[in-house]
């Protein structure tokens, strides 16, 4: 805001140096194409522009802007990710067993083929 305030009275003190300035105030000038005094009357309009330009800024410049108010950001923490445990199966314990055949009367592999169907033992 300072910059700003400075930069504008800067250009303002440089819009309103113009030729009246320059000659004393009178409003008119001696000499030129012609000679003699070229009129005009008290300071000229330049003045009354420096004064309400310039007014204008310092008064622009004398009230406070609303405050500015800054709000927390906000963190958005993502969504959890569940995973359900997959179920172990776990076997079943085997159970020794065997084959029993009965027309030989004897266990499987002693015994590679029966005529009957095997009889599972435990």
């Amino acid at each position: 805001m300072k910059k700003f305030l400075i930069l504008t009275m800067t250009a303002l003190s440089l819009l309103t140096a113009s030729d009246s300035f320059a000659h004393g105030f009178r409003g008119g000038y001696y000499g030129g194409h012609g000679g003699g005094f070229h009129g005009g009357y008290g300071y000229g309009f330049a003045p009354f522009v420096a004064g309400a330009l310039i007014g204008g800024a310092v008064v622009g410049a004398s009230y406070a802007s609303a405050p500015v108010y800054y709000s927390n950001p906000v963190i958005m923490a993502p969504q959890p990710i569940y995973v359900q445990p997959q179920v172990a199966m776990t076997a079943q314990p085997v159970q020794p067993h065997g084959y029993y055949c009965a027309t030989s009367q004897n266990y499987y592999p002693n015994v590679q083929t029966c005529n009957v169907p095997w009889q599972q033992v435990n």
